[in-house]
C-alpha cells in the first residue's frame, strides 16, 4: 500500500488565501465561502483558520470513531454554492480504510460547516472523483489531519 498523500492547507497569494486540498494525484482549490459568513460563529471563531480547526475537529471526532466500529464518514471540504466537496471514508477495519474526494448536489451553503453532520446525512449523491481515492490505515488519516489541524491553529 503506497503512503498517504493527503493535504488540507492555506495556500497564501497576492490577494488573500486559497484553500486547497489533495489527495493522491487529485488536487483542488476549495469555496470556503459559508466560512467567511461572520454572522453563523460566535466569539472566539473570528478567523478562517480558527474556522477551519473546528472543521477539522470534527473530522476527527468521526474518523476516531471508526477505531472502534467499521462504517462510513463524509467529511466536507468544499462549500460551493452549487455543490459541496466530501471525502467519503469507508473502514472494514481500523487496519484499511479508503478515503475518496467527491461532489455532491447539495449547495454548500445549506451545510453548516461547523455543524455538518445533519447536512451528512442527506448526501445520497456522493460522486467519487476519478484519482482522487487511496487506501491506508486509518491512523495514517488520522495523522494527517490532525497535522492540518496544528498548521490552522498556528497562522
Amino acid at each position: 500500500m503506497p503512503p498517504l498523500l493527503f493535504r488540507f492547507e492555506l495556500i497564501e497569494r497576492r490577494l488573500g488565501h486559497d484553500l486547497q486540498l489533495r489527495l493522491g494525484s487529485h488536487r483542488t482549490m476549495c469555496d470556503y465561502g459559508p466560512l467567511l459568513d461572520d454572522e453563523r460563529y460566535g466569539p472566539g471563531l473570528d478567523t478562517i483558520p480558527l474556522r477551519l480547526v473546528r472543521l477539522l475537529d470534527q473530522w476527527l471526532s468521526q474518523l476516531r470513531r471508526l477505531r472502534t466500529k467499521a462504517g462510513t464518514a463524509l467529511l466536507p471540504y468544499d462549500f460551493s454554492d452549487q455543490s459541496t466537496g466530501w471525502l467519503r471514508v469507508v473502514a472494514t477495519t481500523p487496519e484499511r480504510i479508503s478515503v475518496e474526494a467527491g461532489w455532491s448536489a447539495v449547495d454548500g451553503y445549506s451545510v453548516r460547516p461547523l455543524a455538518y453532520l445533519s447536512s451528512a446525512r442527506r448526501i445520497k449523491d456522493f460522486t467519487p472523483i476519478v484519482m482522487g481515492r487511496q487506501e491506508c490505515p486509518l491512523e495514517e488519516l488520522i495523522t494527517a489531519v490532525e497535522q492540518a489541524r496544528a498548521a490552522f491553529a498556528a497562522a
